[in-house]
């Protein structure tokens, strides 16, 4: 039986990180997204408290915490509000390749602290993204990527002519590559956008090839997408707690509406998926903390579950509200576009499944 009983020094940070999403980052969340300009002090605040150095190697500064310890604080962060925290620059999905690289000196010497990095794979099958590598010619657009608008590195996953692996980074240039996107969705602060590629990559552009690639990306990806899904854990929670207070005070046909057989069990529903995405969330870190085996397999388990169950949640809580779920003077609607967005960044559903069954069938 595996124990997920957190240490005293652990509850003590979440405790903080729950308190600060709370009171520091659900206030300003509106705002966030009007000015679509995330708050200066809100980002030295966070970045005093330590939260965004959890990944990080402590040879570069970092906390380099466990990733059982990072997904509770994330969840909590993200209850404040997952557009804020998505739209944070820095290192943010190159922390994860930070962890997963056994030799850091080459990308290391490339990152400085004010780089903000914005990751791209264009290794699984992705409709609509043209991206390609062929005698070292980069060349093709992406899918939408977070954080696309303000990055000063492009890491990207790339098979070559010859389906070799590459991992490279390489900086903006605005004569080489082309960014485009309009804020219309959700996740409005995560400057999200696609960028066109046209340049010649170079050996001091490949952080790794081959195998050692195929490796680094594995373990790097596992790791983003445990995270990723903790923040959705977060999001699901802020739904769940506005529908039912919303449900249990909103009257019809005089009775509070959460005593209507359909609403309870909707919202019944609504918290069983959360807790059984919060749950796998903590397996798989714990599983890719302590070198499981089997931690591929239940990453893909987790981010699956959470993409699903971040959409019902938040779709649910908008349809609880009735009319009043669609104005935006209500938070719903904008966790329901948080949601879309997030699952769109983050992979779809049927990929991860695929992968899934091809890891029980041991492929």
């Amino acid at each position: 039986m595996i124990s997920f009983q957190p240490t005293d020094e652990e509850v003590a940070f979440v405790e903080i990180a729950d308190k600060f999403a709370r009171e520091q980052i659900r206030p300003k969340m509106r705002i966030s997204e009007a000015k679509k300009q995330i708050s200066e002090k809100l980002i030295h605040d966070l970045t005093n408290l330590g939260f965004l150095t959890m990944e990080e190697p402590e040879e570069m500064g970092g906390l380099e915490l466990p990733l059982t310890q990072q997904v509770q604080v994330h969840q909590s962060l993200a209850f404040g509000d997952l557009g804020i925290i998505q739209g944070i620059s820095g290192f943010n999905d190159g922390k994860s390749f930070l962890r997963a690289l056994p030799n850091k000196t080459k990308l290391k010497e490339k990152l400085r602290d004010e780089n903000t990095i914005a990751y791209i794979s264009s290794l699984t099958d992705q409709a609509f993204s043209t991206l390609k590598l062929e005698n070292n010619q980069l060349t093709g657009k992406s899918l939408p990527i977070r954080l696309a608008k303000i990055a000063t590195d492009f890491m990207i996953a790339i098979k070559d002519e010859e389906q070799t692996t590459h991992l490279v980074l390489i900086p903006y240039q605005s004569d080489k590559q082309v960014i485009e996107g309009k804020s219309y969705l959700g996740l409005i602060n995560a400057e999200i956008g696609t960028v066109t590629f046209n340049e010649q990559i170079t050996e001091n552009d490949i952080i790794a090839k081959g195998e050692e690639a195929d490796e680094v990306i594995k373990q790097a990806e596992m790791r983003m997408h445990v995270l990723q899904a903790a923040k959705q854990v977060g999001l699901m929670q802020a739904a769940i707690e506005y529908a039912t207070e919303y449900s249990a005070t909103r009257k019809t046909f005089g009775q509070e509406i959460a005593k209507f057989q359909a609403v309870s069990f909707r919202i019944s529903k609504m918290i069983i998926e959360k807790q059984v995405t919060e749950n796998f969330v903590l397996e798989a870190a714990s599983a890719i903390d302590n070198f499981d085996s089997l931690a591929y397999q239940k990453q893909l388990k987790t981010i699956h579950q959470a993409h699903r169950a971040v959409k019902y949640i938040t779709d649910s809580a908008v349809q609880l509200l009735g009319g009043h779920g669609f104005v935006n003077e209500y938070p719903v609607e904008k966790w329901m576009r948080d949601a879309q967005a997030q699952v769109i960044l983050y992979g779809n559903e049927r990929g991860f499944k695929q992968l899934y069954g091809m890891e029980l069938l041991g492929r």
